[in-house]
């Protein structure tokens, strides 16, 4: 079926209407929510958007199910290396020198690897620096079950790929009788995970010192990308940083907004 034709499916229409009514898609574009519909209609095995309706109007599990699709969990550990060295030897020593808590907020944090990413260069850090400092991480996420898998901090040896033989050692343990690694302790205990929505969820913590929302607002349409940088500059202390994906850019009002500082990286500065 061509886009024209899914385009003036009447079906489609009645789906995606329900979704909006449920406040599950508002904020989405429209193509991304057909790509999801398509993907879980082939994974039931239907082939009519007439079908599919019927079955989301009469299955909350289904619905459910729909939605939890929404959430875009491609991640990895210190994905993007050149980002995650600007963090070690700029970004996060001029915050840590400048507070006793440094307080960072990863928006969309998938299944956990960027949030611990963060924690573990902030680890690493703090431990070369004189004085008290404290690192709180606030990472949310639409999709629970994501975030029940990133609380357990296990992950399988394959992705760990990005983890220096140094830093496994130090921070992960094998978990007995698996090909799988758990995060220590030290570093599970300086993140908050928690289930959330990002049109509506407030900021988990005021005057932060840096946000990343990588790779998540390309989904999203103008307006709700606009809504989302206005709460981002709120949440923000004053220079507070944002850091968005490489395929992301500031739109609109916001752009005044924030000041670029690394544009490969989408580091941006609060004005």
């Amino acid at each position: 079926m061509s886009s024209i034709e899914k385009s003036a499916d009447p079906n489609l229409d009645l789906i995606l209407n329900r979704l909006a009514d449920s406040g599950d898609a508002q904020k989405y574009r429209k193509s991304f929510l057909i790509r999801r519909i398509d993907h879980r209609m082939r994974a039931k095995g239907i082939r009519t958007y007439q079908e599919y309706a019927k079955l989301l109007s009469n299955d909350p599990v289904e619905h459910a199910t729909l939605t939890s699709l929404f959430s875009v969990t491609v991640t990895e550990f210190f994905r993007d290396i050149q980002l995650f060295h600007l963090l070690r030897t700029t970004l996060l020593p001029s915050m840590v020198h400048s507070n006793r808590i440094t307080k960072i907020w990863c928006a969309g944090c998938a299944t956990g690897e960027e949030p611990y990413s963060v924690a573990l260069v902030a680890s690493e850090l703090l431990q070369t620096m004189p004085g008290s400092h404290r690192l709180s991480v606030f990472a949310t996420d639409i999709n629970p079950n994501s975030i029940r898998f990133a609380r357990s901090g296990i992950y399988e040896e394959r992705n760990l790929k990005n983890i220096s033989d140094e830093i496994k050692s130090k921070y992960f343990q094998q978990v007995t009788g698996k090909k799988s690694w758990q995060i220590s302790p030290q570093i599970r205990e300086a993140i908050i995970f928690n289930v959330g929505d990002l049109a509506k969820v407030a900021p988990p913590a005021s005057d932060l010192d840096m946000i990343l929302c990588r790779n998540v607002m390309i989904y999203f349409d103008k307006e709700s990308r606009e809504r989302l940088l206005k709460k981002f500059y709120d949440a923000l202390k004053p220079k507070g940083y944002l850091i968005m994906g490489q395929s992301e850019i500031m739109i609109g009002r916001t752009s005044s907004l924030f000041k670029t500082i690394y544009t490969r990286e989408r580091v941006y500065q609060k004005s």
